[in-house]
């Protein structure tokens, strides 16, 4: 099989770090599961050699709009679960693009709408 074109670019970060955060979204005790999420609309993601941090800009299929963020500690062990997985969920005003950061400067990269990648994801993991 073909290598994706993905690996090793931020994309495929981002990708791991919003498959983690949708696993956990779908065991966590709240009012919002996976399936309810329609697209994503922008993201950023940093990662570093024991983190990955994300965030992710969500249409709900109830019109809704909420901000995903994640924080991943990665394990010490290649080919490990991550050793922690953290995700906050911030529902946004309809007017509002972004969620509000302390500095603005955040976040770390600037965000990004290339998300045709993320959507495919939460397409073939939660079908309509």
């Amino acid at each position: 099989m073909p290598e994706s074109p993905l690996i090793g670019s931020i994309d495929s970060d981002a990708l791991a770090t919003f498959d983690d955060a949708l696993r956990i979204l779908g065991h966590a005790d709240w009012d919002l599961s996976p399936c309810d999420i329609a697209h994503v609309e922008a993201f950023w993601s940093a990662n570093s050699f024991d983190v990955a941090a994300a965030g992710f800009v969500l249409r709900l299929r109830d019109g809704r709009r909420t901000y995903l963020d994640v924080w991943i500690e990665q394990a010490s062990e290649e080919d490990a679960p991550p050793a922690k997985v953290e995700i906050e969920l911030e529902m946004l005003a309809s007017d509002q693009r972004y969620p509000r950061f302390p500095s603005d400067a955040d976040p770390v990269g600037g965000w990004r709408d290339d998300v045709e990648p993320l959507n495919a994801l939460l397409r073939r993991i939660y079908p309509d």
